[in-house]
């Protein structure tokens, strides 16, 4: 019975980050459509295991699976087709995934694992929409665009290679495969952070001035940032509409000390973010390795590093990652207190990581050792800021992100109202609907077991219905939903659940 929702939760994560990448998460009605069947898998993947298991007990829905990611490269390249200057690669993977699917479709599925099924090719998918939609937009070293583009032909590379399970049977080759992987993920993310060193942005300017402020001693909150915004650098990328503005509303505080070490060694902050994609893989591959079956932390680790929107989100400093890794490691079967500490701390790296607290609560509710540590890891940074000074705290970290309209319209709900209606949705429903999408998270975390597969699919189906029901539901929110729930694909069939 694991082993289909595991499925379908990598489904749906895949399916969510090929909708979102193309637009950077802006309305646009086929990546509506995708993160519209994203979701659904995802409600699936939690509140349908039985149904699930008894569906992926036939052969014909099998080999559905094992087509759906050719099927999604295919559709990517059309959709990419249709662009204005649609990339010169567009033809050739259009061909590959015609090719994979024809075969897909015509040979049995012999493979009883459906996540085994599904995983080859959703790996190549994610590698193929990659390169498909590959940008910078604010770069200047072509050394750094050269990583990116040989990472993501390596990452082709390799997905094609392991398309066939028979080539992972060898440990040498399948270490070999995985070393690959990395090797790539790192070249995309880190090759956008060298060939756009000074993105124009208020999120990288946030993450680069206020750690710094604090190790200054100075309020991180009341600290008047330069931003990149209004400059001739902000005018030459084409993003001189908007206006300077030194007080935006930022995060939660334990970004500042996500961050604290590159202000420490004056570096790049974005750095911080790619050692927590490596990391959070180095968690898939240790949690699917645990299987007996060769394959299956090649393909998952491969989907989270190849992940279509890696080097978009690199570049553009957003830092959902911070969140995925710490929370995600907060469902591992550790020390409860430690497990506590780390979930915590994931919870205050930004306000989506609220969402997480009902599964964690699930898993962690009969030790009292992992809520203590969790509550003091979460109260001790905000309060030690509310108390400097709690007007600044309140503006920037609570009121700044409710002003009405600012994130539309994005892959939502309220976007696609918005876009398709010229509807813009009251404040009054827009709390509703808030409302509404954390009490599925309650759900979803009360009916999933206490397992961190369980319980990393309903916090992953938290993050997508928050996504689906509110405002800010751009291309990095997505993405650490289907980074959540691809976890909750990795931990093995068998493993305790703690009941």
């Amino acid at each position: 019975m694991h082993r289909a929702p595991r499925a379908c939760a990598l489904l749906a994560a895949v399916v969510l980050a090929v909708g979102a990448v193309p637009t950077l998460g802006y309305y646009q009605r086929p990546g509506m459509l995708l993160v519209a069947l994203g979701s659904a898998l995802a409600a699936v993947a939690v509140f349908g295991g039985a149904w699930l298991a008894r569906a992926c007990g036939h052969e014909p829905v099998r080999r559905g699976l094992a087509a759906a990611g050719p099927a999604l490269l295919l559709f990517t390249a059309c959709r990419a087709a249709l662009e204005p200057r649609p990339s010169p690669v567009v033809p050739s993977f259009a061909a590959l995934a015609v090719l994979i699917l024809a075969v897909a479709l015509a040979r049995r599925a012999e493979e009883p694992d459906p996540l085994r099924c599904a995983a080859p090719g959703l790996l190549v998918a994610c590698a193929g929409s990659a390169l498909i939609h590959a940008r910078l937009l604010y770069a200047v070293r072509p050394v750094g665009l050269m990583a990116v583009w040989y990472g993501m032909w390596l990452g082709v590379a390799l997905a094609m290679l392991a398309l066939s399970g028979r080539w992972l049977g060898r440990r040498w080759w399948r270490g070999a495969v995985l070393g690959g992987l990395f090797v790539a993920g790192l070249a995309v993310r880190g090759g956008a952070l060298v060939a756009s060193p000074d993105p124009v942005i208020d999120v990288h300017a946030v993450i680069d001035q206020t750690p710094k402020a604090l190790l200054r001693g100075e309020n991180p909150y009341r600290y008047p940032l330069v931003s990149p915004y209004g400059t001739e650098r902000a005018r030459r990328f084409g993003v001189g509409g908007r206006a300077a503005d030194p007080d935006p509303p930022i995060y939660t505080p334990g970004y500042l000390f996500l961050f604290l070490p590159a202000a420490v060694a004056g570096v790049d902050p974005r750095w911080m973010l790619v050692l927590c994609w490596l990391a959070l893989a180095g968690l898939v591959v240790w949690w699917a390795g645990r299987e007996e079956a060769p394959g299956t932390a090649v393909w998952l680790a491969g989907v989270l590093l190849l992940i279509p929107c890696a080097c978009a989100t690199a570049e553009q400093a957003w830092f959902d990652a911070g969140v995925g890794l710490f929370v995600v490691a907060g469902l591992l079967p550790l020390a409860p207190w430690l497990a506590g500490a780390l979930a915590g701390f994931g919870v205050t790296v930004k306000q989506n990581g609220l969402f997480c607290l009902p599964a964690l609560w699930a898993r962690w509710r009969a030790e009292r050792p992992a809520w203590r540590t969790m509550l003091a890891m979460i109260l001790a940074p905000n309060l030690i800021f509310v108390v400097w000074d709690a007007r600044e705290y309140a503006k920037d970290v609570l009121l700044g992100f409710l002003k009405p309209g600012i994130w539309s319209p994005a892959l939502c709900l309220p976007g696609l109202l918005e876009a398709e209606l010229g509807w813009h949705v009251p404040s009054a429903l827009s709390l509703a609907m808030l409302v509404s999408a954390v009490g599925l998270g309650v759900l979803a975390a009360r009916l999933a077991g206490r397992s961190p597969a369980a319980q990393a699919r309903a916090m992953g189906f938290a993050l997508v219905a928050l996504n689906l029901l509110n405002r800010p539901a751009f291309v990095n929110h997505h993405e650490l939903a289907a980074a959540v729930l691809l976890s909750g694909a990795a931990w093995p069939e068998g493993e305790p659940d703690g009941e």
